[in-house]
């Protein structure tokens, strides 16, 4: 897995068995349940479910986003750096906090050991 990707990466059909049991979870604080649910139901898009997943992954400190290239990587533990669903536009790189990039099978920190 790399440690950074695009999120046009997040294709609807890599997000459709997790879409699906989202569904099947019933709500949660996130709000990622009911915007599934809308986008099962055509009532939001697919690039709005993928914006507020990422958001909360990157709310949670699993991701780090950076908006633009003249931008540095933004870690939610590092700055106050707010992201809206709305800024998750195509184009926008993600990365995941180097801390699980070694659980999550990445060869930049396995190959170090």
């Amino acid at each position: 897995m790399p440690s950074r990707i695009d999120v046009n990466d997040l294709s609807e059909e890599t997000l459709t068995n997790t879409i699906l049991s989202l569904c099947d979870k019933g709500e949660a604080p996130d709000g990622i349940p009911q915007i599934a649910r809308q986008y099962l139901d055509n009532a939001a898009s697919f690039d709005t479910l993928r914006a507020e997943i990422i958001r909360v992954l990157y709310k949670v400190g699993v991701l780090g986003i950076k908006l633009n290239k003249s931008e540095q990587m933004h870690f939610i533990f590092e700055s106050s750096h707010v992201t809206a669903k709305e800024q998750i536009q195509p184009g926008v790189r993600l990365s995941i906090v180097p801390m699980l990039w070694q659980v999550l099978g990445n060869s930049k920190l396995s190959n170090t050991n």
